[in-house]
């Protein structure tokens, strides 16, 4: 399992991304073009492609690279110093329908590359809360348009106590977290039951 971690959006975008997190997917920029398929580029050899197409997939051909069991985290989102995450269950996709987003540089949109997630697994947390791993909210700091979290059993404990400290997320919740396997699974069942199971107050 990879932890994926997307940088801030151009703020008009904010709202955008995450309502599109709420229908469960997950999008990312550099596709301001209607040829910025990754599935398509990715087939053509470098001379074949124009200088737009060459940027976007330099920018972002790393989505490729995300796997179904992976999480994605967006830094900023819905607000400052929040992040949302949630599981990847489907990998890349390109949203062929134009969007508003990015009217100043495109005739297209923008943040049309789509990862599918779990919206059972969607969960916000603040990186800046005192109960965050120094290392985990370090992590969650911008460090490019993109980057990785190496340490993924830290990463699942933040998830973890983000839903113990938060009365809403924890009377809501339907997350199981299987520790030995390091993975954050659906459970249909109620955060009392969850608890109860793990001998949790």
């Amino acid at each position: 399992m990879q932890v994926w971690v997307f940088n801030s959006p151009d703020e008009k975008a904010t709202d955008f991304i995450y309502s599109s997190l709420l229908k469960g997917f997950s999008r990312f920029g550099w596709s301001y073009i209607d040829t910025a398929d990754l599935n398509i580029l990715e087939r053509k050899r470098w001379e074949e492609l124009n200088d737009d197409e060459t940027e976007c997939y330099r920018k972002t051909s790393f989505l490729l690279n995300i796997e179904i069991g992976d999480w994605i985290v967006h830094v900023n989102i819905p607000e400052w110093g929040k992040c949302t995450a949630a599981q990847v269950i489907s990998t890349y996709e390109f949203d062929k329908e134009h969007n508003s987003i990015g009217i100043d540089y495109t005739n297209f949109g923008d943040y049309r590359h789509l990862i599918k997630i779990d919206v059972n697994t969607l969960i916000t947390f603040d990186r800046n809360n005192h109960n965050v791993l120094p290392y985990v909210s370090r992590r969650l700091k911008l460090q490019g348009h993109y980057w990785t979290i190496k340490k993924t059993d830290d990463f699942i404990g933040e998830i973890w106590r983000a839903i113990q400290n938060d009365p809403i997320l924890r009377n809501s919740t339907t997350l199981f977290i299987t520790k030995s396997s390091g993975l954050i699974r659906s459970f249909s069942s109620t955060y009392a039951l969850i608890t109860s199971k793990k001998g949790l107050p």
